[in-house]
């Protein structure tokens, strides 16, 4: 990568190229290893029907709603 500064004065580029040059062993002969991966545990489906799961599923709704209706029901 070339980076250029005109701005820069004498010491501030030989600072920048120095640093640059003692960086660079580093870049190319270090060792970059990546974290170990997780392997998330298999789901084993459940063995209930679609007719069952989808009748559980409204009667969580149902009761959601009158929860929300109740919260919001004016009282006496």
């Amino acid at each position: 990568m070339v980076i250029m500064n005109f701005e820069s004065t004498p010491m501030q580029a030989f600072t920048h190229g120095f640093v640059k040059g003692l960086t660079a062993p580093v870049m190319l002969f270090g060792q970059h290893r990546a974290a170990p991966v997780k392997i998330p545990a298999m789901i084993q489906p459940s063995q209930t029907t679609i007719e069952d799961d989808l009748t559980g599923d409204w009667a969580n709704i149902s009761a959601d709603f009158h929860l929300a209706i109740g919260a919001y029901e004016p009282t006496k």
